[in-house]
């Protein structure tokens, strides 16, 4: 029996995902369904300006459709501009899911600077995140943390878990 996940892409009013993306998501050893939601979103985080949504509003409303929709085990949080090059990228966030109960989410790199601590409960990037179903569901994505990495580190902090990095491997980031 295959795995099966759903990756969540928040998309502004008028962006696409490229091609990369899609290639990337389509070549995993791990069966996937892309939803995305677009909506008239602001770039910045915090409070977004009149008649436009928040990124934190942004992902809550994907979430919620997703939680929905689908009854995957394991939700990918990608980024827009996020491409996996491994085809084994998220089949090895699954498989470190599944052994290390500890822990909630774990992700895969997407910055240029090196990363010192692979267990991050303070700040591990959501660009490219696997999370269980189960903490996906009691987390809000909140406009008065200045950044939604930190609103998933924090709320996985507060329920006893961990989150991190699956190891020091890289996501392309176009």
């Amino acid at each position: 029996m295959s795995e099966r996940l759903v990756a969540m892409i928040p998309l502004k009013d008028g962006h696409a995902i490229r091609k990369e993306i899609y290639e990337g998501l389509y070549k995993q050893t791990v069966d996937i369904d892309i939803m995305t939601v677009s909506r008239p979103m602001s770039s910045r985080y915090g409070r977004a300006k009149e008649g436009y949504l928040s990124m934190s509003e942004c992902r809550n409303i994907i979430k919620n459709e997703a939680l929905k929709k689908y009854e995957a085990e394991y939700f990918l949080m990608l980024n827009r501009d996020v491409v996996l090059e491994r085809e084994n990228d998220v089949k090895d966030l699954i498989n470190f899911l599944k052994d290390n109960k500890e822990f909630a989410a774990v992700a895969i790199n997407t910055r240029a600077k090196k990363i010192y601590k692979l267990i991050d409960n303070f700040h591990t990037d959501i660009a490219c995140m696997l999370i269980r179903r189960d903490v996906l569901i009691g987390l809000e994505f909140n406009n008065e943390i200045s950044c939604n990495c930190r609103c998933v580190c924090e709320y996985i902090t507060d329920i006893g878990m961990k989150v991190g990095y699956i190891d020091h491997r890289r996501c392309l980031e176009i």
